[in-house]
């Protein structure tokens, strides 16, 4: 299982790298176009798009390391019980947003996924399916996470 995880890590930082360097060209050609007037409008709707994928897979990549935003100052102050509980607590809850973010991103590309992107010309669906993607991956790294809890803070990869 730690092998898997590894990988699945790994995958998901070069993902976001590739991610990174794709919006970095997009916004760099937008730019350009605009300087020499050709204006190429599909830039800076891949760059939106790519922008909300790079988003929600750094926010799981975020969460899993610990660098997301968080206030420590509550936590840090009460009993290392209560700690624990609390951490449990707010792990649970991820996965909790991580599903609503999976049905509510379901409903919203089954919905209004058919429309096509002004620009691009492609369904809608691509963008809105960062919704329930980025719920799969912020959900996965709640469940890594409580499970790294209960087995008193040892990582399960």
């Amino acid at each position: 299982m730690k092998k898997v995880f590894e990988i699945y890590d790994k995958a998901q930082e070069v993902i976001l790298s590739v991610l990174g360097f794709s919006l970095f060209i997009a916004i760099l050609i937008g730019i350009f176009s605009r300087q020499f007037a050709w204006r190429i409008q599909w830039a800076d709707e891949a760059s939106r798009f790519i922008m909300i994928y790079a988003v929600m897979i750094g926010t799981a990549i975020a969460y899993r390391s610990g660098r997301h935003i968080a206030v420590g100052l509550i936590s840090e102050s009460i009993p290392e019980l209560y700690q624990t509980i609390l951490k449990l607590g707010v792990h649970i809850s991820v996965v909790v947003i991580g599903i609503i973010m999976i049905h509510s991103g379901t409903l919203l590309v089954s919905s209004q996924g058919h429309i096509l992107a002004p620009s691009l010309r492609v369904p809608l669906a691509f963008a809105y399916s960062a919704i329930p993607v980025g719920g799969i991956l912020l959900s996965i790294e709640g469940v890594r996470m409580t499970i790294s809890v209960i087995r008193g803070g040892r990582k399960i990869c």
